[in-house]
């Protein structure tokens, strides 16, 4: 089975690009695979990380959300390699869709989505472009959680979307020293965009500080909304205890010395930072948003509050952990183990099951 996988592109290392990547780097060990990056411009070390995995992504330079050249060229790499399978992520649907639409012999087309329907496609020509295209027999979508699939299924009126959980290459992730053992510290790795629902993680951070000035935090990240936050965060007071750290290439040194991993975001997919500090032992405290519940269950892997909570609800969580890291060993322990079966190695079988199933019904 011949698959291409094409990535809209890797300009920053977020969790849908690193998504991309390891993925990528296990189908290539179980199938013959063809990686197609759309745009220009990308991270210097996801696309090392592919060469590194013997994968020469052909990298295109499209200008336009639908750029009919790109499509052209597209075409012309499905059929010189006999392409079988098209996996998709983000916007890359309408490129491939616009590259098979006039082929007699179209290879299956699979799309992930990585957000909710209405947060993947804001304009209304293109939920109804998108609609129209995933309603076709040869293209099947794709949700990273079951909270997920129920979201698509109910926005697009479809009766059937499968799930695959997202992935995490586990090797560099893997846990440290027992928690009372770890820096006083909570971390969020979480891009600085309104997605991600900064203004609520300061209010909590705030609160925390209130109950206990000796815990510290660490913002990994980058983003359009960098100066308003430093801006907010010096506006709180919280500069002293607050640090922002810009991107870091080893996120499981950070995660390895820190006894919290914290999240806020107002919606998520399936935040794979989770999976990735559960597997690095340390105790995950999220808002509970969309596919986090399909990772974590509350207060037995971690714990989850509404968006809307009182944030003085979860700085007090946050401060007992910091605070009696021994009563939250067991779930330091369980999150090790706990946290394999999310492997990359086993969501790709789940990815290739279900090309091999629906491979030849067009």
């Amino acid at each position: 089975m011949n698959v291409l996988e094409i990535i809209n592109s890797l300009g920053t290392r977020g969790g849908a690009e690193t998504f991309s990547v390891a993925l990528s780097k296990a189908l290539n060990e179980k199938c013959k695979l063809s990686v197609v990056i759309l745009y220009k411009n990308n991270n210097k070390e996801l696309l090392d990380e592919l060469n590194e995995a013997q994968i020469s992504p052909i990298v295109l330079d499209k200008r336009h959300s639908v750029d009919f050249g790109v499509s052209k060229r597209l075409r012309k790499i499905i059929e010189e390699r006999k392409i079988d399978v098209i996996h998709t992520e983000n916007n890359a649907l309408f490129s491939a869709f616009f590259g098979i639409i006039f082929m007699h012999k179209k290879p299956t087309l699979f799309h992930t989505f990585h957000l909710p329907a209405a947060e993947e496609r804001r304009d209304k020509f293109g939920r109804i472009l998108e609609r129209r295209i995933l309603k076709r027999k040869y293209v099947t979508p794709i949700a990273l959680s079951e909270r997920m699939a129920k979201n698509v299924k109910e926005f697009y009126h479809f009766s059937y979307v499968p799930s695959i959980n997202n992935g995490v290459d586990l090797s560099r992730f893997f846990p440290g020293v027992s928690l009372s053992k770890r820096i006083k510290k909570c971390v969020i790795f979480a891009r600085f965009t309104k997605q991600k629902n900064y203004p609520f993680v300061l209010d909590v951070f705030e609160e925390t500080h209130k109950l206990d000035p000796s815990i510290s935090f660490e913002i990994y990240g980058m983003g359009e909304l960098e100066e308003e936050i430093k801006k907010l965060v010096y506006l709180k007071g919280l500069t002293n205890s607050v640090a922002i750290k810009g991107i870091t290439q080893c996120p499981e040194n950070v995660m390895r010395e820190s006894r919290v991993v914290f999240l806020g975001s107002s919606y998520e997919a399936f935040p794979m930072v989770l999976i990735e500090a559960m597997a690095c032992g340390c105790i995950v405290v999220s808002t509970d948003v969309d596919g986090v519940s399909d990772a974590v269950e509350n207060g037995k892997n971690g714990f989850l509050y509404s968006p809307f909570e009182d944030p003085s609800t979860l700085a007090k969580k946050l401060t007992e952990i910091e605070n009696h890291p021994d009563e939250f060993q067991s779930i330091s322990d369980y999150n090790g183990q706990y946290s394999k079966k999310f492997s990359i190695d086993f969501v790709a079988d789940n990815y290739l099951s279900l090309f091999q199933k629906n491979e030849k019904r067009n």
